[in-house]
């Protein structure tokens, strides 16, 4: 072997090993740009960047765990199911990803009403983040379906607006007991 061929060689191992390091932190940088349009607020973007990553990692539970979040947080809860157990199957039944689908099981399984009444007062929060009484519906309707952090964040908002108010008194009483 001559002095060329080695060094040609190391130039082609050395470019393998760079496109290798690129391709294993491709998915980190996917999955760090979809959680960076997640805390914009923009989850269509996120799920662009997840689905992507998806693609790209097919045998990667991550990508699929991360569309998960992104659908329970917009209540499409069938979607939520569908991608965690994508991601169960390739995880090898992670325990944490199978605490997820109950969670994503309970809400399906919770009466239709309650979700879309959420919904709607979610609706109505984001429209008018001014009026105290769709953070009051919020809240309660989260004390309901056992979301006591929500509830308690939904009822600091009607708190903002209206501190004074003692219908807030009283539930933030009744929050802090259980």
């Amino acid at each position: 072997m001559t002095k060329k061929d080695s060094i040609l060689i190391s130039v082609v191992l050395f470019i393998f090993a760079m496109a290798l390091t690129y391709w294993l932190n491709t998915e980190h940088l996917l999955i760090s740009e979809g959680d960076g349009y997640l805390s914009q607020n923009l989850p269509a973007k996120a799920v662009e960047k997840y689905a992507l990553a998806a693609s790209i990692y097919p045998f990667s539970p991550t990508p699929h765990q991360k569309l998960s979040e992104v659908f329970a947080n917009a209540n499409d809860w069938e979607k939520a199911k569908k991608e965690i157990l994508i991601a169960i199957d390739l995880s090898k039944n992670s325990q944490e990803l199978q605490s997820i689908l109950l969670r994503i099981e309970s809400e399906i399984a919770k009466p239709d009403h309650l979700r879309v009444q959420i919904a709607y007062w979610e609706n109505v929060a984001q429209e008018k983040p001014d009026y105290r009484d769709a953070w009051l519906q919020l809240s309660a309707l989260y004390y309901q379906n056992y979301q006591g952090d929500k509830a308690k964040e939904a009822l600091a908002k009607a708190e903002q607006i209206d501190p004074n108010n003692e219908t807030i008194g009283k539930l933030k009483q009744l929050y802090n007991q259980r």
